[in-house]
Formats: C-alpha cells, sequence, structure tokens
C-alpha cells in the first residue's frame, strides 16, 4: 500500500503544514505529497489506490476541487469555503458530478458544524469529528518556561498584554508573505494586495517556504511547536494555534472574532476563549487558568480512526483508470482550464477596477452629501435664530410698553398732520 499527504504548497499560512504535520504522523511513511490546489491532477507512479487522510481546509481553485480517482482518502476534518480566488460558486462544486463521486467515501467527517450543515442541505451524510490537530503528540519533554506567544495579534491587544504580565512576550505570526519584520499597518497592506493577485503572483511572495522539501516544511512546524509546548500562556485569534497547543498541553487563549465565526464558532466549547473587548478587561490573574478537557474524546476518536484506516486492508470497489489515459484527460483537463482561467483573471482584474472606481465615485457623493449635510444644518440653524428673533418680535409688539409707544407715535404723527 502507498501512502500520501494533502498539503498546500504555496501556502502563505504555516496553519496548513500544521494540518498537514497532523495527518503525516500516523503514516508509516510518505511515497507522495498531493498539492490540495491541483488534487484532481495527482497521478501515480503505476495504476494503484494511494491511501491519503484528507483533513484540512478546501480549498481555492474549485476547479481543481476534486480527488483524482487514485487517491484513497480518509475524509475527516474537513472544512469546506464556498469562495475561491476565481470566482464566488458558493457550495455548488460539491454538488452534482462531485457529490457522485464523494458519496463513495461517506460520512464524511466534518471539523466544524458550518460545514456539516452545509452538506447536509446537500444530502450528505456527514458527522462532527473535530480537528486533526487536536491529536498532535508532544514533542520530546516539555520544558515550561517563563514566556508568552502572542500570536498575529492586534497592536493594540498586543499593548494589553504588555500592560498585565512581567512574563516574556515572544511575538509569533503564522504568515509566511513576509520578508523581514514590517509594522502592523505595513503587514495589512501586504496582506491586502497579495490577496486580490492571481495565483501566479500570489506565488512569488511564499517561493521560500514553496521551495523546501517536505522534510524542512515538517521540521519547520515541530519547531514552531515546540516554542508552543514550552510557553507558559500562548493568545491568538488562530484555530491551527489553539486547537495544537490543546493537544500540547499548553494554556491557550482563544480571543474570538465574529468573522471567523465560520470556522471557528464550533470550537469555543473546547477553548477558554473571549472576544477583543473582554480581553481588554484582563487583569494579570486572569491569564492564569488550566485548558478545558472536552476535546479529549474528540482526540481519542480520531486517533483510533486514523490508525484503523492506516492499518486497514479495505480499498474503494471502483475500476480505477489506465495511467497513460487519465494522464492525457489531465493534460486537456488543464489546458481549458487555465485558458479560461486566463480570461477569468482579466475580468476580476477588470472588475475590482470597476469596484475601486465606484468606490472612489461613492466617496466623492459622499463627501458631497455630507457637505450639503452641513450646510443644511448651517441654513437650519440660522432659521432657528431668525425664528427666535421673530419670536421675540412678536412678544414685544404685544407688550404693554409697545402699546404705549405706538399710541405716543400715532398722536403725534396727528398733531403733525
Amino acid at each position: 500500500m502507498k501512502y500520501g499527504v494533502i498539503y498546500y504548497k504555496d501556502t502563505d499560512n504555516i496553519g496548513d503544514d500544521i494540518q498537514t504535520y497532523a495527518a503525516y504522523k500516523f503514516l508509516p511513511r510518505v511515497d507522495y505529497c498531493i498539492d490540495r490546489e491541483h488534487m484532481s491532477d495527482f497521478v501515480p507512479d503505476k495504476k494503484e489506490f494511494v491511501k491519503v487522510i484528507a483533513n484540512g481546509w478546501y480549498n481555492h481553485d474549485k476547479s481543481s476541487f476534486l480527488f483524482s480517482p487514485y487517491i484513497y482518502p480518509l475524509m475527516v476534518s474537513m472544512h469546506f469555503s464556498k469562495n475561491d480566488l476565481i470566482t464566488n460558486p458558493g457550495y455548488t462544486f460539491l454538488d452534482g458530478y462531485a457529490k457522485e463521486k464523494l458519496k463513495w467515501f461517506e460520512p464524511i467527517g466534518c471539523r466544524d458544524e458550518n460545514t456539516a450543515k452545509e452538506l447536509n442541505k446537500l444530502g450528505y451524510k456527514t458527522f462532527f469529528s473535530a480537528c486533526l490537530t487536536m491529536t498532535i503528540d508532544p514533542i520530546g519533554e516539555k520544558k515550561e518556561e517563563d514566556y508568552i506567544c502572542a500570536v498575529d495579534l492586534k497592536p493594540e491587544v498586543l499593548e494589553h498584554l504588555k500592560s498585565i504580565t512581567d512574563s516574556e512576550i515572544r511575538e509569533v505570526s503564522h504568515w509566511l508573505i513576509f520578508d523581514k519584520d514590517y509594522s502592523y499597518e505595513e503587514k495589512r497592506k501586504i496582506i491586502e494586495e497579495y490577496t486580490f493577485k492571481s495565483f501566479e503572483d500570489r506565488a512569488k511572495y511564499v517561493e521560500k517556504n514553496a521551495n523546501l522539501s517536505f522534510e524542512e516544511r515538517m521540521k519547520n512546524v515541530e519547531d514552531l511547536l515546540k516554542v508552543y509546548q514550552n510557553a507558559k500562556l500562548v493568545i491568538t485569534d488562530r484555530i491551527h494555534v489553539a486547537l495544537p497547543c490543546l493537544a500540547l498541553g499548553t494554556p491557550v487563549l482563544l480571543i474570538f472574532y465574529e468573522h471567523n465565526s465560520d470556522r471557528i464558532e464550533t470550537f469555543k466549547q473546547f477553548l477558554v476563549n473571549c472576544t477583543e473587548e473582554d480581553f481588554f478587561k484582563f487583569k494579570k490573574e486572569d491569564l492564569e487558568f488550566t485548558n478545558k478537557k472536552d476535546f479529549v474524546k474528540y482526540r481519542n476518536k480520531l486517533k483510533k480512526m486514523a490508525a484503523e484506516f492506516v492499518l486497514s486492508d479495505e480499498l474503494p470497489k471502483y475500476e480505477l483508470p489506465d495511467i497513460d489515459v487519465y494522464k492525457d484527460f489531465v493534460n486537456r483537463t488543464n489546458y481549458i482550464k487555465d485558458m479560461y482561467k486566463d480570461r477569468l483573471y482579466v475580468a476580476n482584474s477588470s472588475l475590482r477596477e470597476k469596484e475601486d472606481e465606484l468606490k472612489k465615485c461613492r466617496e466623492e457623493k459622499e463627501n458631497e452629501f455630507k457637505k450639503c449635510r452641513e450646510e443644511k444644518e448651517e441654513l437650519r440653524a440660522k432659521i432657528n435664530e431668525l425664528s427666535t428673533l421673530a419670536d421675540e418680535y412678536t412678544r414685544i409688539k404685544g407688550s404693554k410698553t409697545w402699546k404705549i409707544i405706538g399710541k405716543y407715535y400715532d398722536r403725534k404723527l396727528k398733531k403733525k398732520s
């Protein structure tokens, strides 16, 4: 039996490699490294099944989502995203032909409840498996040291942390696109620019990591996990920092943001967590706590499931295509995909330019509207002032003094006439 790992070659986030590491540790060896963004293109050296633990996030390029027929996946700890870098297909990429193929491997173990809900709508059999990164074992001896890992925290959150602890704070980032230290604002700008680039342009940002061997990438993961393992505390908003820390026995605090709820809401039951607003109320004593233990039963189930899959002799019942036939199919399919991808990138680029123009136009109109509104408020203030004067005039005109003055001038006018 041959074994493979699914990884994201051009990842910008070492969290993807941590997910790969979690699967890799269950395998007796790795015969093939299969790029997550090109799974349907995979062809082994000979006509045979390759066992793969298919945990992880799927995926940027939906046109390459389906597993190659040679891949025999354990579909567990999976999260499906409805968006990609070219179009916004929703979950339609999991219907039709894809559904017909994926149902061979039901039930599908979903990493989070949102994924299970969306798959159930499409008629899949599912179960909540939680995340495979919760199965990671400690690496060597745990030696707790007096430092806190602050992983990709906002500057204001980091500053508050510094104000309530005397421990050393080690700033860590899971981003792989930075070639040097940048300020938080510089990082956000680079990330924003990077996000809207094509696959080819994005790959240039991560060449250093992408060109490493698989063994080197897994060593980098282990080195990072050791840093988390020996910390007295880890604070982050990243799920693939928090869950491995649970597995390693390191106290971890998850800062929860609503925009990540589809991926992270499920795991609040396992983690000590708070909102950013709540964290600003933290004092030194609030940083001392122990992790919840609710994740352990899911960890044990996942370990058992993965181990049994690797050892089992059972294989899919369908007939594999000949290698040469499938290679030709892949080449023809990629030729067509690349042709349309180029057009889609051009269309998307044009669309983004139009959106930028629209945004600029909207901002200009909003500024004009704001100016008109200010002028209107100024006019209303003047009208109110004049109205006050008119009321005062009416009051004075109706007063006894005004009437006496009026009669006095009336008499003078009569005398003159």
